[in-house]
């Protein structure tokens, strides 16, 4: 399939962006998403997953991931041996069982959030207000059109 010279152009300033945020942030003292380097992309995302949702029940966040229980059970175990992530047991319903971050993992979260958002923030004061409305509409058509992923 050959791509349109505008689409690689797309394309390649995409990478680079992605590539220079990501240098910045280090650059800046981001503070280390992730207390461990030997964590997986699976467990960074159950990371993720249960900061947007959290706390979560153990049944709901294998729905969001599309997993098995059993898949998630060892990532949850792994986490919660780490010190990351705690299990609860509902108070009304001893089967229910909620993961949530540790507080030490939320207050990493915080850390980069807040050091990424200053990045954001020095970065896009480049940008006019107009600038800025167009960057927010052509970046949601991208969006909208990852949700409906075209068939390969």
């Amino acid at each position: 399939m050959a791509i349109e010279e505008n689409d690689q152009k797309i394309i390649n300033l995409l990478h680079d962006t992605f590539k220079g945020i990501n240098s910045a942030n280090k650059n800046s003292g981001c503070p280390a998403l992730y207390p461990q380097a030997d964590m997986s992309m699976s467990q960074m995302r159950v990371l993720w997953l249960i900061r947007k949702h959290g706390p979560v029940t153990m049944t709901n966040l294998a729905e969001i991931m599309h997993i098995k229980s059993g898949s998630l059970t060892e990532q949850i175990d792994t986490l919660v041996k780490s010190g990351l992530v705690d299990r609860k047991h509902s108070e009304t319903d001893r089967r229910i069982v909620y993961v949530e971050l540790c507080p030490k993992t939320r207050e990493i979260f915080a850390k980069s959030y807040d050091s990424k958002m200053k990045n954001f923030s020095h970065i896009l004061s480049s940008l006019s207000a107009s600038d800025k409305k167009q960057l927010i509409q052509l970046l949601q058509k991208i969006n909208d059109a990852i949700v409906e992923p075209a068939k390969v």
